[in-house]
């Protein structure tokens, strides 16, 4: 009889959650298997070189894990069957650290412009102070978002740095990196990520994971 594969859920942490570094990130994940004298393991892949492998419970995986850097962190984790049978999901949790310092900057790329002046105000803040501006072309004329809130910023080790927020009517996302920037604007009423088709963005189809993102100069 021909072994058929586990299939599984990510539960958690949801899609584009908020973790302070050093502060652990719970990650759960549900399976269903046919397979009733299947044995299984769990493995989760952190995305920063590390990995955590354990055994099923009870149809679930489960693990933690502290990141120690800022980022936005794809975690992948994959349940096998004893049979070499095995499925996979992921989530992006971001990770921010309130003493990764000043974000600043402006420019255009490719017809958008932004400014951008970002930071925590202390050590303890939970959500950025300051403003980012972008100013992006649409089919109906320029489109300048003037946002309400900034919801989280990333500044990483290695100079990368990504910013979200948004304005009364747009949902905005921000990459950049020495000279170069990512734009995306996206409307309130698709909901609190970016859709597969924003209303723009200066790097179609290009990951939202800030180290595979693709800013332009």
């Amino acid at each position: 009889m021909k072994n058929v594969a586990p299939v599984i859920k990510v539960t958690g942490p949801e899609d584009w959650s908020v973790h302070r570094v050093k502060n652990e990130a719970s990650v759960r994940a549900t399976f269903t298997d046919p397979g009733s004298n299947d044995t299984h393991t769990c493995k989760v892949t952190w995305d920063n070189g590390q990995m955590s492998t354990s055994s099923a419970t009870d149809g679930a995986c489960e693990a933690g894990h502290r990141f120690n850097h800022a980022g936005t962190r794809t975690i992948k984790v994959e349940a096998a069957d004893d049979d070499n049978g095995s499925d996979n999901g992921q989530t992006m949790a971001v990770a921010h650290d309130p003493r990764a310092g000043l974000l600043t900057g402006l420019g255009t790329v490719d017809g958008s412009a932004f400014t951008v002046a970002g930071k925590y105000p202390s050590a303890g803040s939970t959500v950025p102070a300051r403003t980012a501006v972008p100013s992006v072309p649409t089919q109906d004329g320029r489109l300048k978002v003037v946002p309400t809130k900034l919801e989280w910023l990333v500044i990483t080790p290695d100079g990368k740095a990504a910013v979200k927020g948004e304005s009364a009517r747009h949902s905005f996302l921000g990459y950049a990196e020495a000279g170069k920037f990512q734009g995306v604007v996206w409307p309130l009423s698709a909901g609190n990520v970016p859709p597969e088709q924003p209303l723009y963005d200066t790097s179609p189809g290009a990951s939202w994971d800030i180290d595979r993102a693709e800013p332009k100069g």
